[in-house]
């Protein structure tokens, strides 16, 4: 037997279904979703109203961000609105909101201190 015959020739990618890097790196930007936060009522403003965050985080992980920009104490209310529509419950994703109510290539969030609306 030949040598040739016994050493086949070992492509780069050896399964053609196998996410190449690029691929991957691109998943990994895929997985931030833009975000708007705005303002209702005497809130105070945020330095910085655009965001890119994971897309599992969780309405009561966002808040809980929230609250740390606005440097709020523990006892102070903070309420977070879909396109000043509704409250989302806690454990609803961004992802999934932003799936549901995402307008302009990004979901839009109002917070309050104060309930503003339903």
């Amino acid at each position: 037997m030949d040598d040739k015959d016994q050493v086949e020739p070992v492509s780069e990618k050896t399964n053609p279904e196998e996410p190449t890097i690029q691929q991957e790196q691109s998943k990994e930007k895929n997985n931030k979703v833009p975000l708007l936060l705005m303002p209702t009522g005497n809130t105070p403003i945020l330095k910085k109203r655009n965001f890119k965050v994971d897309s599992n985080l969780t309405i009561g992980q966002l808040k809980l961000l929230i609250r740390k920009f606005l440097s709020l104490e523990t006892n102070e209310a903070l309420f977070v609105y879909v396109n000043q529509i509704f409250a989302p419950s806690l454990e609803q994703t961004v992802q999934n909101l932003f799936d549901c109510f995402g307008c302009d290539g990004k979901l839009i969030l109002y917070y309050s201190k104060s309930q503003a609306w339903g």
